[in-house]
């Protein structure tokens, strides 16, 4: 699964078993920690981060959008 909220974890795990959610989660977006990593945790699911420097924000050197 991928960006979804615990309430939909939930329910879709109680369907099927999810085995991994890929959310956003880093230092810069730490929501996760509120809802979706204790469901995680209580149901035993992985938790696979993307953006974890904060879409380049936490490497200190943001880029903007690129030419071709």
């Amino acid at each position: 699964m991928s960006e979804a909220a615990a309430t939909t974890v939930r329910r879709a795990h109680a369907v099927q078993p999810v085995t991994a959610l890929q959310n956003e989660y880093s230092l810069w977006w730490n929501r996760p920690e509120d809802e979706i990593l204790p469901s995680c945790e209580e149901l035993g699911i992985g938790l696979v981060p993307y953006s974890p420097l904060g879409k380049g924000f936490l490497t200190g050197t943001p880029a903007g959008p690129t030419r071709p």
